[in-house]
């Protein structure tokens, strides 16, 4: 188990004082750890898991949704040394854009944060991590309110570079687009690629919009 170090402080603080704002925006709020509650549900006691958590950006000149993307999961936690070869702690962060300022993107950027570490420290035997084309059910509507969309559908993002590099080494970005089940369904029919396609021509894609439009079940490629 790695023991904090100047090198892992460094590495961490560059993410999220360098290489966010960057890519992001210099206009931000948190960070949003995990709730403790919500890593308890997720059978998840190692205290190093309270220190991810979610930023939330604004708008910017090039951008005009809200942001939200994690920060933690891509730290080097099981290196004792940096290997800017290797892959950066569980390899990935997670990003939502939608058109207002919320709170549910945060909670729902902690649901998969839980369940992505609980995959990869053995608490889900016989599934792989989450990565480009998963399809994740939530369990309730997006906005844990009215909306149909309820499903996270992990695409890999077009804005922004997709696999940023670290002293530590990749770690790619998620971006999480909710969809609904008949379109989660039309994916099955067909595939991952065509159904981004659909949404890229029918959506406000990248950004989830949890009031949109859905696809009715006899829409096509």
């Amino acid at each position: 188990m790695v023991e904090f170090s100047d090198w892992f402080e460094r590495i961490w603080a560059y993410r999220e004082e360098v290489l966010y704002p960057a890519l992001f925006g210099k206009e931000r709020e948190g960070i949003f750890p995990i709730p403790h509650e919500r890593l308890e549900l997720g059978q998840l006691s190692d205290p190093r898991w309270a220190t991810c958590g979610v930023f939330r950006f604004a708008p910017t000149s090039s951008r005009n949704s809200w942001l939200y993307v994690s920060s933690g999961l891509s730290n080097a936690w099981f290196d004792e040394s940096p290997d800017p070869t290797g892959v950066s702690g569980f390899g990935c962060e997670f990003v939502i854009e939608t058109p207002s300022h919320s709170d549910w993107p945060i909670q729902r950027l902690h649901q998969l944060m839980v369940y992505q570490i609980g995959l990869f420290v053995g608490r889900y035997p016989g599934h792989d991590p989450l990565g480009v084309a998963h399809r994740v059910p939530l369990g309730s509507p997006m906005d844990f309110a009215t909306s149909a969309l309820s499903i996270a559908l992990l695409v890999r993002p077009t804005s922004f570079d997709p696999e940023p590099k670290q002293e530590t080494g990749v770690a790619d970005f998620l971006q999480v687009v909710g969809i609904s089940e008949s379109e989660r369904d039309f994916a099955k029919q067909y595939d991952h690629a065509t159904l981004v396609a659909w949404l890229e021509n029918h959506t406000p894609f990248p950004v989830t919009d949890p009031e949109r439009a859905i696809m009715q079940s006899s829409a096509s490629s």
